[in-house]
């Protein structure tokens, strides 16, 4: 310690000047150690060096200089390029200040900062001035985070705040104003003015603000600036995203919680507005809402995170989402900050939207989805899209509808839909051709035509799965059901099911129903279905009654049953067969010769189609009275009758050996009772258009024999009637 110093008359000090010199270094944690426990956490290992000088004018302290300089120091964070030495001067100036015997009223200026022994210039001096309430005063017009960013980010306790500063690419904040707590190191009050703040993308989006005033009270936080933010996240949009605050942005501090809340409070984000609230926010802890209007889905899709999804992903977001309006999202956030986004059950993160005349694609295979209001919910990582109606196509509505996409953030994904349909039997045939349903169980070509179909029906889709990402070589799958209400089914002409009633249950590999009901041919029927796997083929079981009521033809209704195969696509057998069998006998004929109870006795009609190519080939056995053959081929008008192959009378081997198209009648007939089935015949009422459709076929010479013929009560024995028809010449009967 060095002075000089001159008396006065009292023999007190009038002036002088004193100065006090460190005669070794002082040890750092043993001077923290007289300090608080949160000091002791923050200072390093090192030594301090003190310097201190001063000057005394009219008996009282007139100026006074300490310096203080650290080295060798030793930080507790594990942060690279935190300084070896730190210096700084203190100044008092008693020109300045009202001098009190309480420290609390002296202001210090804190000046010549230097880190690694360089001097920070871009800090202008900081007055420093205890108050007191036991709190320290800082004030500074401006000051350059830049070279205390480092040093700034070991002491920051907040993580997000500190990897803030230490990603700032340009910091300049002015005005700066606060208290310290001198125990606790907390700033209850702050006022600090960022003139610019720019933090390049890296991890973490980036952004770009200036002149944002901050002031800060124990109870409240209040945020103002009149520039935009500018927030660039290219995992979100490839551009800057303008945000706009209010006036004022203004947080509360709960002391109860240790958090602060935020009232709602409308910001901007490209011009569509966004309702923050928050409940609880502090360094840990989240609880926050919020919700955004934007005007379309092609607004919406600008913001999706394409860089963090597959390519395919990608392709069906662009096509899928089509069309949308007026969207409103609704979101939450509530969990421990450091355990976002919550996929594992320890927070909430849950999206929820409204979209108005949306438009879905979710596959080319599918019809799309037009015109409807969906809810959209989405929790990490899975979305979901409720309907309640949708127009599927015209005179088709879907109710409940759900499309499930899980999973999003892995390679593999795929979505679920599931829905009800209720609506037409025609339409329905129709959505299930354009569908891959009809397709994938090879009844394509039978439900095209929509007109053999009629009635009401509920189509049930329990889980459609397709993929849309990954699932290398992965098809769609399919899991529902129909409900026939009393539907028609056209089968050929003059064949109809009416009034079919029951469930028939369906995947993209089998059809399924233990029982549906019928009406046909004035009779009614019961079938069941179920599926080979082996062979992949639908077969149908199906017993019943013909002409069940009263008629001229049977006094009883005729039992019959049928064996139906259906091929899947996948089939290696292709073409759909019929095989039934109708007990004749039990019918009691009472029909005319050579038809009659007795023709029929023990006698059952075998009937065997094949429906393949666009060609109907139907095989009818009657023992001891008839043999045929019949071709239909399809049209545009439908299927037409091309070819009649028939054997009448006793049984002929391998009759139809020949291939080909023309048509014949051959054999005999023991008795044919015109007098009796003329009436019948005109009580069929056979149309004009079956009469030309037999007219127009190619007929081979044909010739029946007839033993008895009786016309107008009169026997005509040993008949003979033949035929011959082309297109040259038209068809003529010869009676011999």
């Amino acid at each position: 310690m060095k002075s000089t110093f001159t008396p006065n008359v009292w023999g007190g000090l009038e002036t002088g000047d004193f100065s006090v010199s460190s005669f070794r270094p002082l040890r750092i944690e043993r001077l923290s150690k007289l300090l608080s426990i949160n000091w002791q956490e923050v200072l390093p290992k090192g030594e301090l060096i003190l310097d201190m000088k001063g000057a005394v004018s009219q008996s009282k302290l007139a100026n006074l200089e300490l310096n203080l300089n650290t080295q060798a120091l030793v930080w507790r964070q594990q942060h690279q390029k935190l300084p070896s030495n730190v210096g700084m001067q203190l100044n008092w100036q008693a020109e300045y200040q009202n001098i009190k015997r309480d420290f609390t009223d002296w202001h210090f200026s804190l000046s010549k900062i230097q880190l690694d022994n360089h001097y920070i210039s871009t800090v202008s001096p900081m007055d420093l001035y205890a108050s007191n309430d036991g709190f320290l005063n800082f004030d500074a017009e401006y000051f350059d985070i830049e070279p205390f960013k480092v040093l700034v980010k070991s002491l920051i306790k907040t993580p997000q705040i500190a990897a803030l500063f230490d990603r700032s690419a340009f910091l300049s904040i002015s005005n700066l104003k606060g208290k310290l707590n001198w125990h606790t190191l907390d700033i209850p009050e702050l006022d600090i003015l960022f003139d610019k703040l720019d933090v390049p993308v890296t991890d973490y989006p980036g952004m770009s603000l200036q002149q944002m005033q901050i002031h800060k009270t124990p109870n409240k936080m209040v945020i103002s600036t009149n520039k935009p933010l500018w927030i660039m996240s290219p995992t979100i949009r490839n551009k800057p995203m303008q945000v706009n605050l209010p006036k004022e942005l203004i947080f509360n501090f709960d002391a109860n919680k240790k958090s602060w809340n935020l009232p709602e409070t409308i910001v901007e984000i490209d011009k569509m507005p966004l309702s923050l609230t928050a409940e609880q926010l502090n360094s840990e802890f989240i609880n926050s809402q919020f919700k955004l209007h934007m005007p379309s889905m092609a607004k919406l899709k600008e913001y999706l995170p394409y860089s963090l999804m597959t390519d395919r992903l990608k392709v069906w977001l662009t096509e899928g989402l089509q069309g949308g309006e007026n969207i409103v999202i609704n979101g939450q956030m509530k969990g421990r900050i450091n355990d976002f986004p919550f996929d594992n059950g320890q927070g909430i993160f849950k999206l929820n939207a409204s979209v108005a005349n949306a438009k879905l694609n979710f596959n080319s295979k599918w019809p799309m989805l037009t015109n409807f209001d969906a809810d959209i919910e989405f929790t990490p990582y899975n979305l979901k899209i409720l309907v309640d109606k949708v127009d599927v196509k015209p005179g088709i509505s879907a109710k409940n509808v759900v499309v499930n996409i899980q999973e999003l953030h892995q390679t593999d994904i795929a979505l679920t839909v599931s829905g009800k349909v209720d609506a037409p039997l025609n339409r329905v045939a129709e959505y299930l051709t354009e569908s891959p349903i009809a397709n994938k169980i090879g009844m394509q070509a039978f439900f095209k035509d929509g007109s053999k179909f009629s009635g009401n029906t509920t189509v049930v889709l329990d889980k459609v799965w397709v993929p849309i990402s990954g699932y290398d070589k992965a098809s769609e799958t399919v899991a529902g059901s129909v409900q026939f209400k009393g539907s028609n089914i056209k089968l050929i002409d003059k064949l109809e099911l009416q009034k079919v009633k029951g469930k028939l249950s369906f995947t993209e590999k089998s059809v399924t129903a233990k029982k549906l009901t019928f009406e046909t041919l004035k009779g009614s029927g019961v079938a069941s279905v179920k599926t080979n796997p082996k062979s992949k083929r639908v077969l149908v079981s199906a017993r019943g009654d013909l002409l069940a009521n009263r008629n001229d033809w049977f006094a009883n209704p005729i039992p019959w049953h049928a064996q139906v195969s259906v091929p899947f696509k996948s089939s290696q057998t292709k073409g759909i067969s019929v095989a039934a069998v109708v007990d004749l006998d039990k019918g009691g004929s009472l029909l005319p010769a050579p038809l009659g109870k007795t023709d029929l006795k023990s006698k059952k009609l075998k009937f065997d189609t094949t429906i393949n190519n666009n060609l109907i080939e139907s095989s009818i056995v009657l023992p001891g009275l008839l043999q045929s053959e019949l071709l239909w081929k399809s049209t545009k008008k439908g299927y037409e009758l091309k070819a009649i192959k028939s054997y009448l009378g006793d049984y002929v081997k391998n009759p139809f050996s020949q291939k080909s198209t023309d048509s014949f009648v051959k054999g005999s007939i023991k008795e044919l009772n015109l007098d009796k089935w003329i009436p019948l015949i005109e009580k069929m009422g056979f149309s004009k258009e079956g009469e030309s459709t037999v007219q127009a076929l190619t007929w081979q010479k044909s010739l029946v024999s007839i033993k008895n013929t009786i016309y107008f009560s009169r026997s005509y024995q040993d008949i003979d009637i033949s035929w011959q028809a082309n297109k040259a010449s038209p068809l003529k009967f010869n009676l011999l």
